[in-house]
């Protein structure tokens, strides 16, 4: 189930860069709806006892969970160094580029979760019990 909503999601991103010719010009209409009733099916079968939800609650991805946040700040300029770096390096061919970029973002990710993100969640809970606030706790730790 989870595969075919992530293969109409393809789809549907394939026709928004004009790769499935006609079937561009339908995006606009069909692409918001997919969208969520992508994520509401994820979140139902997230609420029943079974293999999503214990897939999704695993350690490796409860982590990348709590590294999210930072991935979403730092893939962009990861990313963009690499487009830079490798072609001068000589790697050209688009499936090792994307593979180097996922693993490259994953890590400056996750250093940047450790160096920035953690220290700056322990400051802004310090500075709340100093202020007698208490920030709720995220889920990634």
């Amino acid at each position: 189930m989870l595969v075919l909503l992530l293969s109409v999601i393809e789809l549907v991103q394939a026709a928004s860069a004009g790769m499935l010719g006609a079937l561009g010009s339908l995006h606009a209409a069909v692409f918001p709806t997919l969208m969520v009733a992508a994520c509401m099916g994820v979140v139902a079968l997230t609420m029943t006892d079974g293999l999503v939800r214990r897939a999704l609650s695993a350690r490796p991805v409860r982590f990348l969970g709590a590294v999210s946040f930072s991935l979403y700040l730092t893939h962009a300029v990861t990313i963009g160094a690499l487009e830079a770096l490798l072609p001068r390096l000589g790697v050209v061919e688009p499936l090792v580029q994307a593979a180097l970029a996922v693993a490259l973002s994953l890590a400056v990710a996750v250093v940047f979760w450790y160096v920035v993100e953690k220290p700056g969640i322990a400051l802004s809970r310090r500075v709340g019990d100093a202020l007698g606030t208490r920030a709720s706790q995220p889920s990634g730790e």
